[in-house]
């Protein structure tokens, strides 16, 4: 299996109904390098064994606190967290490619 994209820590994590993995949002670790808090997320197929960048960006920042559901549809909930700088009361929902 390839390693991440980018290393993540206070992330989520959430397996989709199509059988792919979702990590969203987190920092890199401070003893490496203290990256600020990600707007990103990846997938990760097993048919492939890789990590790979899901398309776009969350609307904002998320690390800890912040819950990814998968939904039956195969969408993701991703709600809450910390932005940097405060606790956010925002949602929204990741469709996959």
């Amino acid at each position: 299996m390839d390693p991440l994209q980018h290393l993540r820590d206070g992330h989520g994590i959430a397996l989709l109904a199509d059988g792919r993995v979702l990590a969203s949002g987190g920092y890199e670790n401070c003893a490496r390098s203290c990256e600020p808090i990600q707007d990103t997320a990846e997938l990760y197929d097993e048919r492939t064994g890789q990590w790979d960048w899901a398309p776009g960006t969350m609307a904002t920042r998320r690390s800890w606190g912040h819950i990814l559901v998968a939904v039956p549809d195969g969408t993701a909930l991703v709600a809450g967290g910390y932005s940097g700088s405060e606790f956010l009361a925002l949602a929204e929902v990741f469709c996959p490619p």
